[in-house]
């Protein structure tokens, strides 16, 4: 759980139980509460951490990704958005040539900005 040292100065979670029986839980009376949280899900290694506004709502290889930004005062709003048609149903940091989160973006540009005028798109298809 490394990757999570680089969001947050302060480790709020890890992990429950042994094995196959292994859960990623937040320490007692504790949540994870800061503005660049939602980067967990980039950076979980093995997808067990999910976007709740994207769950179940399409599937990833129905959509086209996007390299976007948009003018952010918390983050670089450089971002990746995946679109299917005109409606952008997820946002993601965007990644570089080795699969790496490039910048971490802030909750408000993952979870709040979900309209394609939030954006302006860089490149036409990744």
């Amino acid at each position: 759980m490394y990757a999570a040292d680089q969001l947050t100065e302060n480790r709020v979670h890890g992990i429950l139980y042994r094995g196959e029986k292994s859960e990623i839980s937040t320490f007692i009376h504790q949540a994870i509460e800061n503005d660049f949280s939602g980067n967990m899900i980039d950076v979980c290694p093995v997808g067990a951490l999910t976007d709740k506004t994207f769950r179940f709502k399409n599937r990833v290889w129905f959509l086209k990704p996007m390299d976007a930004h948009r003018s952010c005062s918390k983050c670089s709003g450089e971002a990746t958005v995946w679109y299917r048609g005109d409606e952008v149903y997820r946002v993601t940091g965007r990644k570089d040539k080795y699969g790496e989160v490039h910048d971490f973006i802030c909750n408000e540009c993952r979870f709040e900005k979900k309209n394609s005028a939030d954006w302006t798109i860089e490149s036409k298809s990744l």
